[in-house]
């Protein structure tokens, strides 16, 4: 797996996976809010403008991650998103992550296909049955 640093925001790193066609969104932070949501959904935009998609698939790794604001929920599962990311896959691997992931799913109801796991293969096997736009 080959990933390139595309960008840096203060809460987020931005990469591009060459071999599996993905986006990886790793935070930096336990947590951020709605205008720090939005940063680093206007990263992952840039990053689909340089390589020229419509949309990317997304593989956002919560593993490290202790809590979002409600304004960030909103912009992670809103049409500005939606209308970036083709699908997102979120990473989890501790109670707190799957909680935070669950209740996101649960409460904020994502409009782009959006699942929660706990393996890597099993995420980018599941954003791979979403194509490329």
């Amino acid at each position: 797996m080959s990933r390139t640093l595309f960008e840096q925001t203060p809460t987020m790193d931005v990469s591009w996976d060459d071999g599996h066609g993905i986006v990886w969104a790793v935070p930096t932070t336990p947590t951020h809010d709605g205008l720090q949501a939005r940063q680093n959904v206007d990263a992952i935009a840039r990053l689909r403008d340089h390589h020229g998609f419509k949309m990317v698939r997304v593989l956002v790794d919560l593993r490290r991650v202790r809590g979002i604001d409600r304004d960030a929920r909103v912009m992670y599962a809103g049409a500005y998103t939606a209308s970036v990311q083709r699908a997102t896959a979120l990473l989890t691997g501790s109670v707190a992550s799957r909680v935070i992931a669950s209740f996101f799913l649960g409460l904020s109801k994502p409009m782009s296909p959006t699942r929660m796991f706990d393996d890597v293969d099993e995420a980018i096997g599941w954003l791979a049955e979403h194509p490329d736009e």
